[in-house]
């Protein structure tokens, strides 16, 4: 079977949607192999580009867990580049904007940790016609900022399914990602606590004031639904 490296690079994350059960990605996806029938074509490294790369074989690699992916678009479509030399090695590079599922545990929501992945394998191709593996040990990443979450270290791994056609590889990259509390702290658990403190008011007031005492905690009760629903509308609903 053909060996082929995997890696990519990850320029930037995108929105983590609590909703749809979803992250986005924009990488670039790198794959390396040696097709032993193009040693010798050439006598120095040659990059092709768009519509050349069609007439070479390559990998194809796909995203399992991808709900849109560009992955397998045509290089016409994309930036994409392949380096071929001498002895017949080829490096293949495109750029990849990948919206995966990502299976999420919110019963400790705002304070979560979420480990979301992205699994690659080939399609069409079994453990008898090409060996898929990672490169390196470690995963670059460019910006590791987010919005709402804090960023670990990836980890990287591998597994062989069976199937009635045969095995096959799927590479798979976890990213663990801590949700930081700041800004549900100041929408939601600051607001709160005041609202309740307010609502201690009615203990105060003269209880003959019946009308007063009934405002301030119908008014006490609605802001806590209403700041209750507006975080519940980002939330996928699971018991």
């Amino acid at each position: 079977p053909t060996d082929v490296k995997l890696d990519f690079y990850v320029e930037s994350f995108g929105n983590i949607e609590e909703a749809n059960l979803e992250f986005s990605v924009f990488m670039y996806f790198r794959q390396m192999w040696r097709d032993p029938r193009l040693a010798d074509r050439v006598n120095q490294s040659v990059v092709l580009q768009r519509d050349q790369i069609s007439y070479l074989w390559f990998p194809d690699t796909y995203c399992s867990n991808a709900k849109r992916s560009d992955l397998m678009s045509p290089d016409t479509e994309i930036h994409s580049s392949l380096t071929l030399e001498p002895d017949g090695s080829i490096f293949y590079s495109r750029s990849a904007h990948i919206v995966a599922s990502c299976e999420m545990d919110l019963r400790d929501f705002p304070m979560d940790t979420q480990t979301c992945n992205l699994v690659f394998g080939s399609y069409g191709y079994t453990d008898n016609d090409i060996k898929l593996s990672w490169k390196s040990t470690k995963i670059l990443i460019a910006n590791k900022e987010m919005a709402q979450f804090s960023l670990g270290d990836c980890v990287l791994s591998s597994k062989t399914m069976e199937y009635v056609q045969g095995n096959y590889t799927l590479l798979s990259a976890s990213f663990p990602m801590h949700r930081r509390i700041g800004y549900y702290a100041i929408q939601m658990y600051v607001p709160c606590t005041f609202l309740v403190m307010l609502s201690w008011i009615v203990f105060w007031m003269n209880p003959e004031e019946t009308g007063n005492r009934l405002t301030v905690g119908i008014t006490t009760i609605l802001t806590i639904v209403f700041l209750l629903g507006y975080t519940n509308s980002t939330l996928p609903k699971v018991s």
